[in-house]
């Protein structure tokens, strides 16, 4: 009985967070991502869940010897669009990443899911090279649906071969 237990609770456990991504590279973009710059657009309450991701975001791009810096932006932040243009220019990345919130999932008020547009912008031409839909839910856990979020965006972004 105990054998059956934990491989049935294990299971239970990881289908209980979910992501799934859909992504679109410009065909003629052959560059890998190299100093970016990540501006998360989310909802209050999802901000917990984009912070946490865009720091997993930023260890991954280190792990990969990329400089990268982010923000997180909420429909009550008081930067001026003019803010953030400085301190992008200040950084100087060669690539922006806009994460934007486009839907939030809740159960009894609580946040489980949501989905969010993902696009890659390049500095030389300010053309979007990379488009990603991730699509999030994680009942049990905000750990796990980081987890499972950010091993979707690795193998999408090594698959179309910007890491």
């Amino acid at each position: 009985m105990k054998k059956t237990l934990l491989p049935l609770l294990l299971i239970f456990i990881t289908s209980c967070a979910t992501a799934n991504l859909t992504s679109n590279k410009a065909s003629w973009y052959t560059k890998k991502i190299s100093k970016t710059y990540v501006i998360a657009n989310t909802a209050e309450q999802a901000e917990t869940f984009t912070r946490a991701l865009c720091k997993e975001l930023l260890f991954l791009f280190e792990d990969n010897s990329i400089e990268s810096d982010f923000e997180i932006r909420n429909p009550l932040s008081l930067d001026s669009e003019q803010d953030v243009e400085d301190r992008i220019k200040e950084f100087n990345p060669d690539q922006l990443i806009l994460i934007k919130q486009t839907s939030l999932h809740s159960t009894n008020g609580l946040v489980d899911g949501g989905k969010f547009e993902i696009s890659i912008i390049e500095k030389e031409n300010k053309k979007v090279v990379w488009k990603g839909l991730l699509d999030v839910y994680g009942q049990f856990g905000m750990e796990m649906s980081i987890k499972q979020s950010l091993k979707k965006l690795t193998e999408k972004l090594q698959q179309d071969g910007l890491l």
